[in-house]
Protein backbone atom coordinates (compact mmCIF):
# COMPACT_ATOMS: atom_id res chain seq x y z
CA UNK A 1 0.00 0.00 0.00
CA UNK A 2 1.11 3.86 0.60
CA UNK A 3 3.17 2.71 3.24
CA UNK A 4 5.20 -0.28 0.52
CA UNK A 5 5.38 3.24 -2.16
CA UNK A 6 6.85 5.53 0.89
CA UNK A 7 9.15 3.14 1.92
CA UNK A 8 10.49 2.65 -1.96
CA UNK A 9 10.86 6.29 -2.23
CA UNK A 10 13.20 6.55 0.42
CA UNK A 11 15.31 3.81 -0.55
CA UNK A 12 15.05 5.20 -4.46
CA UNK A 13 16.15 8.43 -3.85
CA UNK A 14 19.82 7.95 -1.89
CA UNK A 15 20.07 5.54 -5.43
CA UNK A 16 19.19 8.15 -7.78
CA UNK A 17 21.25 10.74 -5.67
CA UNK A 18 24.35 8.40 -5.89
CA UNK A 19 23.54 7.42 -9.80
CA UNK A 20 23.72 11.28 -10.88
CA UNK A 21 27.01 12.20 -8.68
CA UNK A 22 28.78 9.21 -10.40
CA UNK A 23 27.16 9.94 -13.39
CA UNK A 24 28.72 13.41 -13.13
CA UNK A 25 32.09 12.38 -13.11
CA UNK A 26 32.02 10.52 -16.39
CA UNK A 27 31.12 13.19 -18.03
CA UNK A 28 33.96 14.39 -20.42
CA UNK A 29 34.43 18.62 -20.36
CA UNK A 30 31.96 20.05 -22.29
CA UNK A 31 29.77 17.25 -22.19
CA UNK A 32 26.47 16.64 -21.47
CA UNK A 33 24.60 14.93 -18.73
CA UNK A 34 21.00 14.29 -18.96
CA UNK A 35 19.17 13.20 -15.66
CA UNK A 36 15.65 11.36 -16.83
CA UNK A 37 13.66 9.43 -14.62
CA UNK A 38 10.16 7.69 -15.06
CA UNK A 39 8.54 9.90 -11.96
CA UNK A 40 6.61 12.82 -11.68
CA UNK A 41 7.63 13.54 -8.34
CA UNK A 42 9.72 16.61 -7.63
CA UNK A 43 11.68 14.80 -4.86
CA UNK A 44 13.42 12.64 -7.77
CA UNK A 45 13.69 15.62 -10.15
CA UNK A 46 14.02 18.87 -9.31
CA UNK A 47 14.79 18.05 -5.91
CA UNK A 48 17.83 15.73 -7.31
CA UNK A 49 19.08 18.12 -9.55
CA UNK A 50 18.61 20.97 -6.85
CA UNK A 51 20.37 19.34 -4.20
CA UNK A 52 23.22 18.29 -7.25
CA UNK A 53 23.65 21.66 -8.33
CA UNK A 54 24.26 23.64 -4.68
CA UNK A 55 26.99 20.69 -4.01
CA UNK A 56 30.13 20.58 -3.98
CA UNK A 57 30.18 18.03 -6.94
CA UNK A 58 27.64 19.69 -8.92
CA UNK A 59 28.46 23.49 -8.45
CA UNK A 60 30.24 23.82 -11.93
CA UNK A 61 27.33 22.54 -13.79
CA UNK A 62 24.82 24.44 -15.64
CA UNK A 63 21.24 23.69 -16.87
CA UNK A 64 20.92 24.74 -20.37
CA UNK A 65 17.90 23.06 -22.22
CA UNK A 66 19.02 21.79 -25.36
CA UNK A 67 18.33 23.70 -28.58
CA UNK A 68 17.87 20.93 -30.89
CA UNK A 69 14.84 19.55 -28.44
CA UNK A 70 11.59 19.02 -30.46
CA UNK A 71 9.57 19.48 -26.89
CA UNK A 72 9.33 23.03 -25.30
CA UNK A 73 10.91 23.48 -21.78
CA UNK A 74 9.44 24.55 -18.25
CA UNK A 75 10.66 27.21 -16.12
CA UNK A 76 11.42 25.64 -12.84
CA UNK A 77 12.89 26.94 -9.43
CA UNK A 78 15.37 29.44 -9.91
CA UNK A 79 15.04 30.09 -13.62
CA UNK A 80 16.41 26.53 -14.37
CA UNK A 81 14.57 24.75 -17.12
CA UNK A 82 13.10 21.11 -17.05
CA UNK A 83 11.19 19.17 -19.32
CA UNK A 84 7.86 17.83 -17.53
Amino acid sequence: GDCEGKQRLEELLPLQQFILWRASKLVKPGGRLVYVTCSLLPQENEDQLRAFLTSDEGNDWDVTPPTDFSVPFMAGPGGNSYLR
